[in-house]
């Protein structure tokens, strides 16, 4: 390998295939061929694609091989294998078929080298999207079980933003009559307020009545202890009248003056006692009136603070009250 001439392995660079290479012309690979010799470079199949941009370099390179013995050569002035002696000619023969066998061995080499090297790089590229391939496709099952799931979820949402609207609904119109309802209980507050004030004027004025009532009893009760104490006092004076008197009707018997005395005595007496007790009959009277004034105003009293009682427990809102439903 060491007698091999230099191949310029930039020149042996092989495109992507695209499709079926065209058709090139005889006269472009001859052209391209003459102008690889003039630059001083080795003409090859890989060389002549390289310089026309096209084309399959075995059928480049086997078209070259059968145009150059028939075209002059163009370029370092090579000389024609005709213009040196017979033994020469053999001798240059003979190598340049040694050379052409040794630049093909060569040629086809490099090649399957390249060729091995474009496999294991197309093998890795089909193996890298292969993986693409099965990757995308676990990631594309991947988001329609998560879309799936989305769905799912955005479904069990949807379901709950409707029970909670119809919850909300339900709260609303609830609030509604909530709303109601408290306007009439404050109106039937304020009511309540102006009967209770009425009635606490009314109770301040019945608490007065009963208690000058009471005061009128106490005095009534006094009077009548003072009328009975003084009627007690007259029955015994006109007790001890009465017995002065028979004594001294006894005493004055015989004397018509003094018997008619005593009886003026007596029915004076007897006439004082008789206004005693009817002052002391009309005290009693006067103190049972006020007796029965006190009771008929205690039983009003009782009878006012019942009813503000009952009003008041009859209009104040049950304590577990929640609401009408909604209709």
């Amino acid at each position: 390998m060491n007698d091999s001439p230099c191949v310029d392995t930039a020149d042996l660079e092989i495109r992507p295939p695209l499709g079926r290479p065209p058709e090139v012309p005889d006269a472009a690979v001859l052209e391209a061929g003459q102008r690889l010799l003039a630059a001083g470079r080795a003409v090859t199949g890989y060389a002549l694609r390289s310089a026309i941009g096209v084309g399959n370099p075995r059928r480049l390179v086997a078209v070259w091989e059968r145009l150059k013995g028939s075209t002059p050569t163009e370029g370092r002035g090579e000389t024609h294998l005709t213009d040196l002696p017979p033994g020469l000619i053999e001798i240059a023969q003979q190598t340049a078929s040694k050379f052409d066998a040794h630049i093909r061995d060569v040629i086809l080499q490099l090649y399957r080298h390249i060729e091995e090297r474009e496999r294991r790089r197309y093998q890795q590229e089909f193996d890298r999207l292969a993986e693409r391939e099965a990757r995308a496709a676990q990631e594309l099952r991947d988001a329609a079980e998560t879309l799936a799931q989305a769905d799912a979820a955005a479904a069990t949402s949807q379901q709950q933003v409707t029970a909670q609207q119809e919850r909300i609904w339900t709260l609303s119109h609830q609030y509604a009559a909530l709303e109601a309802r408290h306007a009439v209980i404050e109106q039937d507050r304020a009511g309540l307020r102006a009967e209770s004030a009425r009635l606490q004027t009314e109770l301040a004025a019945l608490r007065e009545t009963a208690q000058q009532a009471t005061q009128a009893a106490a005095v009534a009760e006094a009077a009548r202890a003072a009328a009975a104490h003084e009627a007690g006092q007259l029955r015994i004076a006109l007790d001890v009248s009465t017995q002065r008197a028979h004594a001294a009707a006894e005493a004055r018997l015989s004397a018509s003056e003094e018997a008619a005395t005593a009886r003026a005595e007596l029915a004076a007496a007897q006439k004082e006692r008789d206004r005693m007790r009817a002052e002391r009959d009309a005290s009693v009277a006067h103190v049972d009136g006020l007796a029965a004034r006190l009771s008929a105003t205690e039983a009003r009293l009782a009878e006012l603070v019942a009813r503000s009682t009952s009003r008041a427990s009859s209009k104040t809102p049950r304590a577990g009250y929640r609401g009408d439903p909604p209709g």
